[in-house]
């Protein structure tokens, strides 16, 4: 799978949002190895609010993001394997997923309010 082409077919603003959760894990992670004070704080929140903006998009649909997802898993086959005829190739489990990412999402952004 290429990963650049998975995201390349995913709709606005679900593209974006994926990128943004990426960029702000590694921008989050580097200050956390190098034990910058306060940096996971930082990071989970981030990360977060990253995670629950993705999900928000996927549970409603945004742009048909539930739609897009489904089928670039099934058109990309993710490590190899054909889920085209699977459950996860379905805009139902997109939305599923997009639902973990809001329970998640919240966590992160809860534990970084409450870490001291």
């Amino acid at each position: 799978m290429n990963v650049f082409r998975f995201i390349s077919r995913l709709p606005q603003p679900l593209k974006a949002l994926y990128i943004l959760f990426i960029v702000v894990f590694l921008a989050g992670i580097i200050p956390v190895l190098l034990r910058v004070p306060d940096a996971s704080r930082w990071m989970s929140g981030g990360i977060g609010t990253a995670g629950l903006l993705l999900g928000i998009c996927l549970v409603s649909n945004l742009n048909k993001a539930a739609e897009g997802l489904a089928g670039a898993v099934a058109e990309e086959k993710p490590m190899g394997i054909d889920y085209s005829a699977s459950f996860m190739a379905k805009p139902a489990f997109a939305r599923l997923f997009g639902l973990m990412f809001i329970v998640v999402g919240g966590g992160f952004i809860a534990s970084s309010f409450i870490g001291a």
